[in-house]
């Protein structure tokens, strides 16, 4: 028996919030049981890890792990897909009709861990267009200095080059307008120009943020491991982008030709502002 979602709504100052803010937290989205689930599909995650199963420690520091697109044989990233109140979270503060579900990515930083995620978006690295959002799932407490950070309102400001989060660095790409985008500036030495925030977080706080929103990770500075759960949905204005680069992020064998509609086998619909979830 699926877990059902709650009765937790989205209020109209957490909309409002994400569409200045470019982020919004949102306290209690999921209850302990759907966050126990989730861990539960991590640990699975972690003992049948992926094709896109990555280890990004540097300079042989405690260990950060991730894996991604897994959903199609973790039961539980499923679940959460088909039954959770993300999707509908997801569509609230989109405005949208419909939702998909699109990707899973897990993260597992080490006690101490120091390697950082770096300020990028999410955008520059997704063959992408429309809207679309990112739920950002903590499965431990997480205090403000270690969380998500994001750049208040950068979601409105220009798209900036994408970054190696092995620490090397890029030196060209365009937009889909064909312009060249511009290097990620240094977000931490102007808090006039780019205010950040951050939040204290408990299991079943989600953050949701928009993809061109700037926001990075220190690390991991607790003496836990910390385990992080990105959960990506479009809406029904998503189409597909292909783009000539590398580091173009999106499931092979997707089926999509540019222009298409983001929906499919691969990319489910789970709901509908008129139905709710589809089940």
């Amino acid at each position: 028996m699926p877990l059902t979602q709650s009765d937790r709504a989205i209020t109209e100052a957490e909309c409002a919030a994400y569409e200045r803010d470019g982020a919004v937290c949102l306290r209690g989205l999921l209850s302990p049981r759907w966050v126990a689930l989730l861990d539960r599909g991590v640990e699975r995650n972690i003992a049948n890890p992926g094709p896109w199963f990555t280890d990004f420690t540097t300079d042989g520091g405690a260990r950060c792990i991730k894996d991604d697109f897994c959903w199609t044989w973790i039961p539980e990233y499923e679940a959460a897909a088909r039954h959770s109140p993300l999707a509908a979270a997801a569509g609230a503060v989109m405005g949208a009709r419909e939702i998909c579900f699109i990707e899973d990515q897990y993260f597992q930083k080490d006690a101490g861990a120091a390697t950082p995620t770096p300020w990028h978006q999410d955008q520059s690295y997704y063959e992408l267009a429309g809207d679309w959002c990112v739920a950002w799932v903590p499965l431990t407490p997480v205090a403000a200095a270690d969380c998500l950070r994001v750049v208040a309102g950068s979601h409105r400001g220009p798209l900036y080059l994408p970054q190696d989060f092995n620490g090397a660095k890029r030196t060209f790409a365009i937009d889909p307008a064909g312009q060249a985008l511009p290097p990620v500036p240094d977000i931490e030495s102007d808090p006039g120009r780019f205010p950040i925030l951050a939040w204290d977080m408990a299991p079943g706080d989600v953050l949701l943020f928009h993809p061109r929103a700037l926001h990075g990770n220190a690390g991991n500075r607790s003496p836990r491991r910390s385990r992080r759960l990105s959960l990506r949905w479009v809406a029904e204005t998503a189409t597909y982008v292909a783009k000539p680069f590398p580091w173009a992020t999106f499931v092979p064998d997707h089926g999509l030709s540019t222009g298409d509609r983001v929906m499919g086998p691969r990319f489910p619909l789970v709901w509908t502002r008129e139905s709710g979830l589809l089940g």
